[in-house]
């Protein structure tokens, strides 16, 4: 089973669609359009994925022509919500203008 640590505070269990503490085992599932950018995000790490990217990796290919933009916005909402819920900083996933989104490479996570 593949799981990701991230920020050395919250394991990420893709298969699973689950965020777990370290530190007091809280446990959020989150949706399967946010675990698989989450898994795409952490696999190029340090490289960002185009908005495009991470439709297609979240929602499956013609994404684009039927999951509208707040849809995917509302997914990374959530997600930040939950890793800042379990002990991660809000600057976890940043926003690179005109590129897409990657880790933070001083908070990113480690594949195990």
């Amino acid at each position: 089973m593949v799981k990701y640590i991230l920020n050395k505070q919250v394991i990420f269990l893709p298969g699973e669609k689950q965020l777990l503490s370290i530190k007091d085992g809280t446990r959020f599932t989150i949706l399967k359009s946010s675990a698989h950018c989450l898994e795409l995000l952490l696999e190029r790490q340090g490289k960002p994925v185009s908005h495009s990217g991470l439709m297609v990796s979240g929602w499956g290919e013609g994404a684009q022509r039927t999951v509208s933009n707040s849809a995917y916005y509302q997914s990374f909402v959530y997600l930040r919500n939950a890793l800042k819920k379990l002990g991660c900083p809000d600057n976890i996933l940043l926003n690179i203008h005109g590129k897409g989104v990657r880790p933070n490479a001083y908070n990113a996570g480690e594949k195990h």
